[in-house]
């Protein structure tokens, strides 16, 4: 009988001596996207979503041969801002499609404990997620935005060719951001919350329209433009307003831009912790 002894051993952390990448969230991200850019569907969703985008360079068009038009439909700001506005319902349906299953399919498939058995963290995770998304609404807001205004300043010089026309751009970006990252967190937080695709997008609609159902008969019981900020819609609009320097709705007319804003920094803020402590699963590297 051999006479050496055997020691319990315990579960003890790799201490890797080779420093793990930075952009760790890059694979999840890229092959999130590539499996949502094989689908008919998200493509078709995308194409449809920039049909006001030629409707709008038709518009800017007809300007130019008619400048009498231009009374009825002004090339200015009020033009990028309802368009990013108008953009909204198609930004509700990509979220809805793209982003309720992100993470409701890891956690009830178990694939949420593959992902972290790999070199990666819980923000590794997460970020990789939020950046699918982000891209895909995008996609719907921000991009055919900046299409829209290069598309205007080139068929419209005499109005949009000055370079002061230039801060548009910052302006459809700082909407658009306004606009898709609350409801990327959002969806997340419901895509968590769920653990079923279909519940993650109804739960992120019920929120999301019944927040705006909850404002329109709070606004009138009070008449209160602070009721507005329960809505995130209205919030959404406003910051928009503020924005780009447009006339705001009779609902909102008082309602204090930074108040909107705030709102929307403390709901994005706030569904990113939710979906941290959701999201729960062992580290394997810190």
């Amino acid at each position: 009988m051999s006479s050496s002894q055997i020691y319990e051993q315990h579960y003890r952390r790799l201490d890797a001596s080779i420093p793990l990448r930075a952009q760790r969230w890059i694979p999840i991200a890229r092959e999130g996207l590539k499996a949502l850019f094989s689908l008919r569907a998200y493509l078709a969703l995308i194409s449809i979503a920039w049909l006001p985008v030629f409707v709008r360079l038709v518009q800017v068009y007809f300007t130019t041969r008619f400048p009498e038009a231009r009374r009825v439909v002004p090339v200015d700001d009020k033009l990028f801002f309802d368009f990013l506005a108008q953009q909204l319902p198609w930004m509700l349906l990509m979220s809805a499609y793209a982003g309720a299953g992100l993470i409701a399919n890891d956690m009830r498939t178990g694939g949420l404990l593959l992902y972290l058995s790999r070199p990666l963290t819980l923000v590794d995770y997460i970020f990789g997620k939020v950046m699918i998304l982000f891209v895909s609404l995008s996609m719907v807001t921000m991009v055919p935005g900046l299409v829209l205004f290069f598309g205007a300043r080139s068929l419209a010089p005499d109005v949009l060719g000055a370079a002061s026309h230039l801060l548009l751009v910052p302006k459809i970006v700082a909407m658009a951001l306004a606009l898709v990252l609350p409801t990327t967190a959002l969806v997340l937080v419901m895509s968590a919350l769920a653990r079923s695709a279909r519940f993650a997008g109804l739960g992120f609609f019920f929120v999301f329209v019944g927040s705006t159902v909850a404002h329109a008969i709070a606004w009138r019981a009070t008449r209160s433009a602070y009721a507005g900020l329960i809505s995130i819609q209205a919030t959404m609009r406003r910051v928009g307003e503020a924005i780009f320097g447009v006339k705001p709705t009779r609902m909102t007319a008082d309602l204090p831009p930074e108040y909107a804003f705030a709102v929307l920094a403390l709901l994005f803020l706030g569904c990113l912790f939710v979906l941290k402590t959701r999201v729960r699963a062992v580290e394997i590297v810190k």
